[in-house]
């Protein structure tokens, strides 16, 4: 799952009743507030991506104006998967 962020700042995430992996993230900007987001390009982005022994998580950051992958195991519940963007 892509999860993108057009925010300035980072901002924390989780998915309710799931763990998830990390597979990448955008890299860091050095100055976040002055450029545009920063979008998810598959052709240059995808060697990035880390799909042996990914870092596993409840909760994440999204980088500021960046991106995030991230897979998971969906179990149909009796409720749906929604994503969390925490306040902050």
């Amino acid at each position: 799952m892509l999860v993108p962020l057009a925010k300035l700042i980072q901002h924390p995430m989780h998915l309710h009743g799931h763990d998830f992996l990390i597979l990448g993230r955008s890299p860091a900007l050095a100055n976040p507030f002055s450029v545009s987001p920063r979008r998810y390009t598959d052709a240059t982005d995808r060697a990035s991506l880390k799909f042996a022994n990914p870092t596993r998580r409840d909760t994440t950051m999204l980088p500021g104006n960046g991106w995030l992958v991230v897979a998971f195991r969906y179990v149909p519940r009796a409720f749906s998967v929604s994503v969390c963007l925490c306040a902050s």
